[in-house]
């Protein structure tokens, strides 16, 4: 997979090599589950499990939020 040319590259170890294939991998899918009306809370609940599910242990090490969401009807005040 890719680590693989990053572990000839980088020198990194086969757990660093597995773990950027697991975020890689998470990226990606993330992008597919990402549409219009999905929650923000929904999107890290989604991610929360794809890693629980797949390396468990490193789920106390995903950060705690998943960016920023901004509602696009939100009404923007405006100084007088």
């Amino acid at each position: 997979m890719r680590a693989s040319l990053y572990r000839h590259i980088a020198n990194i170890s086969q757990a660093q090599g597995d773990q950027y294939n697991l975020l890689f991998s998470l990226q990606t899918t993330l992008l597919s589950f990402i549409h219009d009306g999905v929650s923000a809370r929904d999107i890290y609940q989604f991610a929360l499990n794809y890693v629980k599910e797949r390396q468990p242990e490193l789920e106390k090490h995903l950060v705690k939020n998943i960016g920023f969401a901004v509602c696009p009807n939100a009404s923007i005040a405006t100084r007088r």
